[in-house]
């Protein structure tokens, strides 16, 4: 997204790994947003968002409406965290748990601190202490993937 300082050009969409794409950049009162998709996208059935963690409430709002009513024939499909490392949701979560039609919670991550399924994040100062408050995004590998109960009683 432009908006939130990647470096693609306009006209592109950049992942986190480098991998860049043409996308359909949607400009209105909402914000700017980027939809990655080929020149005409009534012949695809499905949009993929990545990252929805990222997005706000209004720009994953005017998401919906474009997917309800602009574009009700092609798929959306979101991914990314549902909840901060205080278990609380991150906005664009919010707005989906109103819009979807359908979801589907898929945790294949496993718990660093044993083999349960991680469906927590912890988020660690810079001595490895657990930090249960502050801002809801913090840049930097400061994270740590556990179950529920690492996440009520971390192994420090």
């Amino acid at each position: 997204f432009p908006s939130h300082g990647y470096s693609a050009p306009y006209g592109y969409i950049e992942s986190h790994n480098g991998d860049m794409r043409k996308a359909l950049v949607i400009e209105d009162d909402w914000g700017n947003f980027c939809i990655a998709t080929m020149p005409s996208t009534s012949q695809y059935r499905a949009v993929l968002l990545d990252e929805i963690n990222f997005y706000d409430q209004e720009t994953m709002e005017r998401i919906c409406q474009i997917a309800m009513v602009a574009n009700p024939k092609i798929d959306f499909f979101c991914y990314g965290l549902k909840h901060d490392a205080f278990n609380k949701l991150f906005p664009a979560a919010a707005v989906l748990l109103v819009h979807a039609s359908h979801i589907y919670q898929v945790s294949l991550v496993k718990c660093q601190d044993c083999a349960s399924v991680a469906n927590k994040i912890l988020r660690l100062n810079k001595h490895g202490k657990p930090v249960k408050h502050g801002e809801q995004l913090q840049a930097g590998n400061n994270y740590k993937n556990v179950c529920d109960e690492h996440w009520y009683y971390p192994k420090v």
